[in-house]
């Protein structure tokens, strides 16, 4: 993990700081572990973040939340739904696409932010790539 994201608490402060706004609970281990089992693997930073706080919102940029059964007003549209094999939410529903990436943000009307699906399994975020819906 790198080293400037290896603390969240001190990257969210900041964040908050500058960009006004609130953090959710942290996932539950369980419900983490079995979504991250559902997608294949998470990157180390991203399943780091869920360990702190359930996804992050400053209007129109949103790193997906993980499905919470406690909580899911909040979260149903989280990153299972996102990266949902049967119908995906963005991506233009390319079902062939999301086999190679992993959806992890929402952005505004439509676009999402996604990694390449090899670098998911827990390794540091390398890549990401910015998606229109057209």
């Amino acid at each position: 993990m790198r080293e400037d994201m290896a603390d969240w608490k001190t990257v969210v402060a900041d964040w908050q700081t500058r960009y006004h706004f609130s953090v959710p609970n942290p996932v539950e281990p369980q419900v983490l572990n079995e979504v991250e089992a559902k997608l294949g693997g998470l990157p180390t930073e991203l399943k780091s973040l869920y360990q702190f706080c359930n996804g992050i919102t400053s209007g129109w940029f949103k790193v997906l939340p993980v499905e919470d059964p406690t909580d899911i007003k909040h979260t149903w549209d989280g990153i299972r739904r996102a990266n949902d094999s049967v119908k995906p939410s963005y991506l233009e529903q390319n079902q062939e696409l999301l086999q190679q990436v992993l959806v992890f943000a929402s952005l505004d009307a439509g676009q999402c932010a996604a990694i390449d699906s090899f670098l998911a399994a827990p390794s540091p975020v390398a890549e990401f790539h910015h998606y229109t819906a057209f």
